[in-house]
């Protein structure tokens, strides 16, 4: 069974906020000393200019990194609409950017009273539209916190799968650090074909080689924002978080497979998804943009 969190009001706080948001489910968080955050690392593997903590909130202690995942049956919907962009997916996205807002606002306020500050970092939208990426890397921060770890397709997967949406804070609060635990071991190794790289229907993800068609990705999150008018800016997709990483992962242990065989085969006889571990889903070290 897994530790209770060494700060449970402020797990608490982000439990009692999402009973408001019928189609996500519970947070999952992880908090470091800012220490985690090694810049020139971070810089390696996303931009020169990816923002430190200190730049986000001077004197900043403590990050915190939070993840909220869609309820199963958002996921389920998005299958049966696949290739095609599902109205219940682009709701629950706009539910989901509007619930990490209110949960940094949360975060914030709760600092507040413990006569501390704290900052938090836009969900979505803070982003070079040039290189189409951000000064600030929520899926980096959280992977340094031990929340998860980045599949092929470039997201954050979690112990409750990788479709959702992501919040990070800094604080000058001293928190203890903490991160939920992840299981051991991973149902289904990707290797070169990946589930979400086969169905992408702009073929945007990678190969071997780590590299991401960023502009081919935001083209379609465009071309979708379209097609789902009247909802404002649902710049949305979801196909590449459609495979069994998408979803919450089991507990159980499995065998693990450089080729990835043995993992479908478990996967197939215990439909549980994808299970974090060191080798999960050939780990993305770097996403470079074409």
């Amino acid at each position: 069974m897994e530790a209770e969190p060494p700060i449970p009001e402020l797990h608490d706080l982000l439990a009692a906020r999402l009973d408001e948001h019928p189609m996500l489910g519970t947070a999952r968080l992880a908090v470091g000393p800012v220490e985690r955050l090694d810049s020139q690392r971070l810089r390696a593997v996303t931009r020169a200019d990816h923002r430190s903590a200190e730049e986000l909130l001077p004197g900043a202690r403590s990050v915190l990194a939070f993840f909220v995942p869609f309820r199963g049956e958002v996921v389920q919907a998005a299958r049966r609409a696949a290739p095609e962009v599902s109205p219940v997916w682009a709701r629950a996205y706009l539910a989901g950017n509007q619930a990490v807002a209110e949960l940094g606002q949360a975060v914030v306020e709760w600092a507040t009273s413990r006569g501390s500050r704290a900052a938090a970092a836009p969900a979505t939208g803070d982003y070079d539209p040039e290189s189409l990426s951000s000064r600030w890397s929520h899926r980096h921060v959280a992977v340094a916190l031990g929340l998860g770890r980045l599949g092929r397709h470039g997201l954050l997967i979690t112990a409750a799968g990788c479709a959702g949406r992501l919040g990070t804070l800094v604080s000058d609060l001293e928190l203890p650090a903490w991160a939920p635990a992840m299981p051991r071991g991973c149902r289904w190794l990707c290797g070169s074909q990946a589930p979400c790289r086969l169905a992408c229907p702009v073929g945007a993800l990678p190969g071997l080689d780590g590299s991401v068609n960023r502009r081919a990705c935001h083209a379609r999150l465009r071309a979708n924002a379209r097609s789902l008018a009247p909802l404002p800016e649902a710049e949305v997709c979801g196909v590449c978080c459609l495979a069994r990483c998408g979803r919450p992962v089991a507990t159980e242990a499995c065998e693990r497979s450089r080729d990835g065989r043995a993992g479908r085969e478990a996967g197939a006889q215990h439909d549980g998804g994808v299970q974090a571990g060191s080798d999960l889903c050939g780990v993305v070290r770097r996403q470079r943009v074409i």
